[in-house]
């Protein structure tokens, strides 16, 4: 059974083209991520921001680098929904952008 410290937090991205938009379904605890010029990834959610969303690098919403946090400050259960335009028997994914996810 699952219990509030047992139930996983969920992560999704933020809608580029053609892409699925999650937003309607997301709850507030949802997390999106925010990539950084470096090449790394952080964790925000919906209203984190006092300055709202802006596009980011990629053309992507998301917050300023320095309001989101590290996946790992999210806790040890996350369950991510990441986007695909096809995805392969064996795992891989072909997608758009840099990989951040793979």
């Amino acid at each position: 059974a699952w219990t509030s410290e047992r139930v996983p937090r969920f992560g999704a991205y933020l809608p580029i083209r053609s892409e699925l938009d999650l937003r309607p379904a997301a709850e507030p605890e949802w997390i999106f991520p925010v990539t950084s010029p470096s090449g790394g990834m952080r964790w925000f959610r919906l209203g984190d921001s006092p300055g709202g969303l802006v596009l980011g690098r990629y053309g992507i919403p998301e917050i300023p680098w320095d309001d989101a946090k590290d996946l790992a400050d999210w806790g040890e259960r996350v369950i991510l929904f990441v986007p695909a335009l096809a995805a392969a028997v064996n795992g891989d994914r072909l997608g758009y952008g840099g990989g951040f996810f793979d």
